[in-house]
């Protein structure tokens, strides 16, 4: 844009003939525009000397007459290299030099004045400059007439600019082609700005599809929600990471994560949000999967423990109930061996006969201990019958007779004949021989082992294993049972 002017202006200086250098005069007045009086040339001088703009006097031929410090340092030239030369002597390039010194000699003619004309000129020193440039006709106070070219340095403000401009154009590319789904929207939820990635994670082919949606009653599936957030982004200016969910145009729901900021006016006002979205719909489906199989991992873990344990107490009871008879048998065993001599033929055929029969009901034993299908499937077969406790007591006891001798153990029968019960005689015998086993084992040598009926009734009967053995600690009865 360009203004130009016909009046002139009265400058207190004075032009040296000889070396055509300028002097500022300390005349009593002199006028500048509009014909206003200036009483000191002092103001002037300040002004010339200091001001942050480069100021060039030139004369009818375009020969430098004067120029000020902010001119040389624009220019990078001495003031002595300017005065006196032509005033292309600034510039870089002959042509542009021929050109310039035309024009200028056709405005000085016509002694019109020039604002606002911004210049890229390359200097001599190869430097380009981006100028803005204002020009005046003047008149020194000898009458001669003069052209003040005031320039302004723009090549901080055009970079800026540039910058920002370049700044915006790469934030409009990358929002425009952004994998991330990108909105504006005003502080009502309409939309005013989404990308492509916007609105394929909703569905939509175009903007215009959802310029007349609003933001909480049409896409999100939580209303209230919308509210929320935005009164946190009024008090904090921003939100991050959180977990919501949307609506697409068929109607399908999908969980995003949202991260927006808050758009402010200059006085600080909330007028809209600028937020991005994650789709993590893929993701929350994964997490309950994992969920879901880790609870299955984790029921089955539990699952394998209690069969462990189950594993664990069932090779006790093989343990132990695989044990018991064999001490019996190896019992019999060692008093044929060491006692054949002294032992009558009715009393050997008498050991042989109870470990034939303690080898039997050991071999019943195994067999219902080691039968893992009818126990897992809880088919264990329970032979159930009337049975007579007294011989079931006796057979146990027949089972530890050798090993009872060695260490001179009596173990008595006290339960009467004829005490009949029902229930598996096999599993019962298995009991009792377990008891008695125990009562072996802690019960010290020269002592005795006591089974006897303590009371009866039409539903049970009571049967007490006791001996003079150490006893059982109380801390351990619960264990028991």
């Amino acid at each position: 844009m360009q203004t130009q002017s016909s009046s002139a202006n009265i400058f207190p200086i004075t032009i040296d003939p000889v070396q055509r250098q300028w002097h500022p005069t300390a005349l009593d007045h002199c006028t500048i525009a509009y014909n206003q009086p200036l009483y000191s040339s002092t103001i002037f001088n300040a002004l010339w000397t200091n001001a942050i703009d480069g100021m060039r006097l030139t004369d009818e031929n375009g020969i430098i007459v004067a120029v000020n410090t902010a001119f040389c340092e624009l220019v990078e030239m001495k003031r002595h290299e300017l005065i006196g030369r032509l005033f292309t002597i600034m510039y870089a390039h002959p042509t542009d030099c021929d050109t310039l010194l035309s024009g200028y000699r056709m405005n000085f003619s016509t002694g019109m004045n020039q604002a606002n004309n911004e210049l890229r000129p390359v200097l001599r020193t190869g430097k380009t400059l981006e100028v803005e440039i204002f020009t005046a006709c003047v008149e020194s106070d000898t009458g001669k007439k003069l052209f003040l070219t005031q320039f302004r340095d723009m090549t901080e403000r055009k970079i800026t600019v540039s910058t920002l401009q370049e700044s915006e154009s790469k934030y409009r590319g990358l929002f425009a082609n952004s994998i991330q789904p990108m909105f504006e929207s005003t502080m009502n939820g309409t939309i005013v700005n989404a990308n492509k990635s916007f609105l394929r994670l909703l569905g939509y082919q175009s903007f215009d599809e959802i310029a007349n949606l609003n933001m909480q009653q049409d896409m999100y599936v939580q209303a209230d929600a919308y509210n929320d957030l935005s009164t946190i982004l009024g008090t904090r200016g921003y939100i991050r990471n959180i977990e919501l969910e949307l609506k697409r145009k068929n109607g399908n729901i999908i969980t995003v994560v949202e991260n927006a900021r808050a758009i402010q006016d200059h006085t600080g006002t909330m007028i809209g949000i600028e937020g991005v979205f994650e789709d993590v719909t893929v993701k929350k489906n994964l997490e309950q999967k994992l969920l879901h199989s880790i609870h299955a991992l984790q029921e089955s873990k539990n699952k394998l423990t209690e069969l462990n344990e189950q594993k664990n107490k069932l090779l006790s009871i093989l343990s132990h109930d695989l044990r018991s008879p064999f001490n019996g048998i190896l019992g019999f065993c060692d008093l044929l061996i060491k006692e054949n001599d002294s032992l009558t033929s009715e009393e050997r055929l008498e050991f042989i006969r109870y470990i034939v029969e303690s080898a039997q009901d050991q071999l019943v034993t195994v067999n219902n201990l080691l039968d893992w299908t009818r126990i897992e499937s809880g088919r264990f077969n329970f032979d159930s019958k009337d049975i007579d406790l007294n011989r079931i007591v006796q057979k146990a006891i027949n089972s530890f007779v050798g090993l009872a001798k060695k260490k001179n153990i009596q173990i008595v029968n006290r339960v009467p004949l004829n005490t009949y019960t029902h229930g598996d005689s096999q599993l019962l015998l298995q009991l009792f021989s377990n008891l008695i086993s125990n009562s072996l084992k802690f019960t010290p040598a020269d002592g005795g082992i006591f089974i006897e009926l303590v009371k009866g009734s039409k539903d049970h009967w009571t049967l007490a294993f006791r001996d003079t053995g150490v006893g059982i600690p109380e801390s351990d009865i619960p264990k028991l049972f």
